[in-house]
């Protein structure tokens, strides 16, 4: 527990193939959070593919001059990894969690990866629960993380896109049985869609900006994960 501290800043870093996403927001109630800067920078040229950054100079300079301008060193910052270059599946099993081998019976033994999931639910019809699996290549994860070392960041969380999206929702809809009905991409896809509708992001995020509300939805997974890792630090 934290007695009489500041409200912290966080960061959040959406990275793609086309452009770079910084904001810079406060947390200012349980699950509030007011943006204090947002910023876009679009790629000229190839500088990120498939997640392998190959202009290290040009994403370093977008860094250093957003943290810069703004005063955000001591920052908490999250990346979140936009695909393709994120390896996911849906797999249901019976009882075990994910596992490597999991990811392997579906096409991915040739590639060593760094494996996350996020339960989507037990589903009553094939008596099984079903499980939102992700991976990148270890060479991948490096990069981001000697990018963070190299700048230096205050880097609490690497994540792909779609787990921001999921925190979001799930803290608008934590009973849904929407989400017990999810068993592939189209039907997470589509609980992804109806949360994106129904959900009132712009009552937790103050922004002067006007933003997509997807950007919003994955802004606020962002910082929802940031501000529990606060917490529990």
């Amino acid at each position: 527990m934290r007695i009489f501290a500041r409200p912290p800043t966080f960061v959040t870093v959406t990275i793609g193939s086309k452009k770079i996403i910084f904001t810079a927001s406060k947390s200012t109630k349980s699950t509030f959070f007011d943006i204090l800067a947002y910023k876009e920078y679009p790629f000229e040229q190839q500088t990120i593919s498939n997640l392998t950054i190959f202009l290290l100079s040009y994403v370093k300079k977008t860094f250093e001059t957003f943290f810069t301008t703004h005063k955000l060193h001591h920052a908490y910052t999250l990346f979140s990894l936009v695909p393709p270059g994120i390896h996911e599946r849906i797999i249901g099993l019976h009882s075990e969690k994910p596992q490597d081998h999991h990811m392997q019976q579906h096409g991915e033994s040739r590639k060593k990866l760094i494996l996350d999931y996020i339960s989507l639910g037990y589903n009553q019809a094939s008596e099984k629960t079903y499980y939102y699996v992700c991976g990148i290549t270890r060479e991948q994860l490096f990069q981001y993380q000697l990018l963070a070392m190299m700048l230096p960041l205050n880097c609490i969380a690497i994540i792909p896109q779609r787990f921001a999206l999921l925190n979001a929702s799930t803290h608008f809809f934590p009973e849904s049985t929407a989400i017990g009905s999810i068993t592939n991409h189209a039907s997470l896809q589509n609980y992804l869609n109806y949360c994106l509708l129904s959900a009132n992001f712009e009552k937790k995020i103050s922004c002067a900006q006007s933003l997509e509300k997807k950007v919003l939805m994955e802004i606020f997974g962002l910082l929802l994960l940031g501000k529990k890792i606060y917490e529990q630090d």
